[in-house]
C-alpha cells in the first residue's frame, strides 16, 4: 500500500492526550532549569506569527509550544509551511514575524537581494537535517554513492531542499548532478511504490517521510547516502529567521526567541520517549516513531561566531552546485545574513 500523503492531515495534532502528557512531562524540568549564557527573560509579553517547515512533526517545535514560548513571554501563532520556500515567501511578504528555513533553500533565495531590502536575518541554527538518500535492492546494484551515476533519482522537487542536499554528495564524488543522473519528479504518496516497482532506481527525502518509506520498503532497500552519520551529522541545516522589521522594532525579540528555543532543546534528548508517543497518536501516525527519533540527531542551537562559519561552510556547498557563484565571499554573505544577538554567544 502507498504512503498517505500527509498534506492537512495532521492538522489539530496538538490537542488531546499525548500534546498533556508532553506538556506534563516538560514542564518540571524547565523550572529547574537555570537560564543560558547571559541572555535573561525580560518579563514582556510578546505576540508573534511564526512559520515552520514540516510544523506537526517537528518535536523541537512541539516542545517549545508545550512550555518554551509562554515562560518566555511569547504568544506564537504557527503557521506550518509545506517547504522552505513557503516558509521564505511568507518572510518576505511580510505576512508572518518568524520563520524557520533550511539553509538550503534560504541560501540561493537571500544571497541575492540587495543588503538594504533582506526581509529577515538568521537569529541561530536549530539543528541538522534527517536526509537519506535510499536505493533499491533489485536491479543495478547501488552500494556507494559512486554507483549512482546513470540512475534515476527520485525527488519532491526539482530544485528542492531533498535534491540539493543529494546534489552536493553527489558533486563531492565526482558526479555531475545535472548530467550524471535522471532526476523523476514524484508524489509524496508515490514514493514507496516507485522504489519498489522500479520506476527509479533511488529517491531521496527527509523524515518523516525518508523513515517512513525505509520501514515501506524494508528489505528491498538501503541506505546509501545519510545526513545522520559522520560530518554531516553536526552540520547545521534548520535555522530561525526574523524579519527585519520585527527586529528593527523590538530588538530584543531575538534574545527571547533564543532562550525559549534553547531550553527546548536541552530538554529534547529527556523527552524522546514522550515526543515518540505523540508522533505515533497523530492522525497520520508516524510507524515505529521511537526507533526513528533513537536515530535522529538532538536539536543544538548555533549562534555567533560558530553560526557564522557554518553558514559560510553551507555557501561553500552551495557553490559546488552553481547555485550561488564562486565570486561570492562565502564569509561576508554569512556575516550579512546573521544578526548577532548580544550575549548569545
Amino acid at each position: 500500500m502507498s504512503l498517505t500523503h500527509r498534506g492537512k492531515m495532521r492538522r489539530g495534532w496538538m490537542v488531546g492526550g499525548a500534546a498533556l502528557a508532553v506538556f506534563a512531562l516538560v514542564e518540571g524540568p524547565f523550572l529547574m532549569r537555570p537560564r543560558h549564557g547571559k541572555l535573561a527573560s525580560d518579563g514582556r509579553r510578546r505576540e508573534l506569527k511564526l512559520i515552520w517547515p514540516d510544523a506537526e512533526t517537528n518535536t523541537l517545535l512541539h516542545l517549545a509550544r508545550m512550555s518554551t514560548f509562554d515562560r518566555y513571554g511569547l504568544d506564537v501563532t504557527v503557521i506550518n509551511a509545506a517547504n522552505g520556500d513557503s516558509a521564505l515567501d511568507a518572510l518576505m511578504n511580510g505576512s508572518v514575524d518568524a520563520a524557520a528555513v533550511p539553509l538550503l533553500d534560504l541560501l540561493p533565495r537571500l544571497h541575492a537581494t540587495p543588503t538594504p531590502e533582506l526581509p529577515g536575518l538568521v537569529l541561530c541554527g536549530l539543528g541538522g537535517g534527517s536526509f537519506r538518500l535510499l536505493a533499491a535492492t533489485h536491479g543495478p546494484e547501488i552500494h556507494r554513492a559512486v554507483d549512482l551515476a546513470g540512475k534515476s533519482i527520485g525527488v519532491q522537487r526539482i530544485d528542492g531542499l531533498d535534491q540539493r542536499f543529494a546534489a552536493i554528495r553527489l558533486r563531492r564524488r565526482g558526479i555531475n548532478p545535472v548530467t550524471g543522473v535522471r532526476w523523476v519528479v514524484l508524489q509524496e504518496a508515490d514514493f514507496d511504490d516507485a522504489l519498489r516497482d522500479g520506476r527509479v532506481d533511488a529517491l531521496v527525502a527527509h523524515d518523516p517521510l525518508a523513515w517512513e518509506v525505509m520501514q515501506a520498503t524494508k528489505g528491498m532497500s538501503t541506505t546509501v547516502i545519510s545526513s545522520l552519520t559522520g560530518a554531516d551529522r553536526d552540520r547545521t541545516n534548520l535555522v530561525l529567521t526574523l524579519s527585519a522589521a520585527r527586529l528593527a522594532a523590538d530588538p530584543d525579540l531575538a534574545a527571547m526567541l533564543i532562550l525559549a528555543i534553547r531550553e527546548a532543546a536541552a530538554a529534547w534528548p529527556e523527552q524522546k520517549g514522550a515526543l515518540a508517543s505523540m508522533l505515533s497518536a497523530l492522525p497520520d501516525p508516524v510507524p515505529q516513531a521511537e526507533k526513528m527519533l533513537a536515530q535522529e540527531v538532538p536539536p543544538h542551537i548555533v549562534t555567533g561566531h560558530d553560526l557564522i562559519v557554518e553558514m559560510a561552510e553551507s555557501i561553500d556547498e552551495m557553490k559546488l552546485i552553481g547555485t550561488i557563484p564562486d565570486g561570492e565571499r562565502s564569509s561576508v554573505l554569512a556575516h550579512r545574513l546573521c544578526h548577532r544577538t548580544p550575549g548569545a554567544g
